[in-house]
């Protein structure tokens, strides 16, 4: 679907949103380099197709002069490409999307890099063999002839696209490596080390810097053009923003709530912690309990939710519930009972509320809602 947005200074952006066959909150923007467009030379096109198979939402689009946009390419800055990022998050969240990855191709990785620390939207990021230092490029671009057309023409040709004196300016004094300290979002370099427009070597030394991952592709030159470099860079997307990107469920579970424990084998428990049961437990039966903190995929929630509910205690059933929760979505678990909570619900919350102590649970231990103040053990 062909959509249109404007960006903060009125310039109309043109891009591709594509949506898998089940709805999803999560989208990744791809990003594409200087003097191309959303398509990417054609290396887009395939990993979109695979993210959408793999269940996400996938937007691609033309930065201010390039493609279908608007702007002229010698009016280009590092800035202005921000501001075009910063308005397709805005723009894709006012349709649904909550949760972004960011595919940074090339040039894409400055304004990337820039925007990551100030925008909360953005939950992992793919560096795809990303420019994040510009004394390189400029010397580059400077090279056979470009300094004299700049000084000449205001301009100079860089595969047929002009690039003005506006953005040579600007990046002369911008280094946006330095802004990777600045976010905490997980991120992964991707990179081939026949990359001859930008060093793979910077890659390596920047993932170093913000202990990331690299996923190096051997032999490939710059862009992933080939078909079998393009699925090893695609593949290596795909599988990092399936782990990023996934909204999983987090909460605790108290061995002792459990008549049947087996349940717990086909936990991921990550944490575990004993604390010793007192008046106010009100689970005179046990002396201790022990808490399992738990990580649930979202796709197994509803699953183990059920199991959960079949598996507590039924001879202590008025004193007992588990739930886990994830940004969006809360599940409370009574014996033979699951409440899944839209997180914004006061209303579905106070209906899981009185059904816990219509059963006999404390209404102090029923804090699951963030309307009420947690219950301190």
């Amino acid at each position: 679907m062909k959509l249109k947005f404007k960006s903060k200074d009125g310039l109309k952006l043109t891009g591709i949103l594509d949506n898998p066959k089940n709805k999803t909150e999560k989208c990744v923007i791809l990003c594409h380099g200087i003097t191309v467009d959303k398509d990417e030379e054609g290396a887009f096109l395939g990993l979109a197709d695979r993210l959408i198979k793999a269940g996400f939402a996938v937007f691609r689009f033309d930065f201010r002069g390039h493609g279908e946009s608007q702007g002229k390419s010698t009016d280009l800055t590092v800035k202005g490409e921000t501001e075009d990022l910063k308005s397709a998050l805005r723009f894709l969240a006012s349709k649904g999307y909550k949760r972004f990855g960011i595919v940074a191709a090339s040039f894409a990785g400055g304004p990337t890099a820039f925007l990551a620390p100030k925008n909360r939207k953005i939950r992992s990021i793919v560096f795809w063999n990303s420019a994040l230092e510009y004394k390189s490029l400029l010397k580059r671009w400077l090279a056979n002839g470009g300094k004299e057309q700049l000084e000449n023409k205001g301009f100079f040709l860089h595969h047929d696209f002009k690039i003005g004196r506006r953005l040579i300016n600007e990046i002369s004094g911008l280094e946006p490596w330095k802004e990777l300290r600045k976010t905490d979002v997980p991120i992964i370099f991707i990179h081939g080390t026949d990359d001859m427009s930008v060093p793979y070597k910077n890659s390596m030394k920047f993932a170093k810097m913000t202990h990331s991952r690299v996923e190096t592709i051997y032999g490939s030159k710059h862009g992933f053009h080939t078909k079998k470099h393009s699925k090893l860079a695609s593949t290596a997307a795909v599988n990092f923003f399936s782990e990023t990107l996934a909204n999983n469920f987090t909460g605790v579970i108290i061995e002792e709530s459990l008549e049947n424990k087996s349940v717990l084998k086909e936990l991921k428990i990550t944490g575990k912690k004993i604390e010793k049961a007192t008046k106010g437990h009100k689970t005179p039966w046990v002396r201790r309990w022990t808490l399992d903190k738990v990580e649930i995929p979202e796709s197994e929630a509803r699953g183990i939710a059920v199991k959960l509910s079949k598996a507590l205690d039924q001879a202590h059933r008025h004193s007992w519930y588990a739930d886990f929760k994830n940004d969006t979505h809360h599940y409370i678990i009574f014996r033979n009972k699951v409440f899944f909570i839209d997180r914004s619900s006061k209303k579905q919350y106070d209906a899981a509320a009185a059904y816990g102590l219509a059963m006999g649970i404390p209404g102090y231990q029923l804090d699951f809602s963030p309307h009420i103040k947690e219950w301190k053990r």
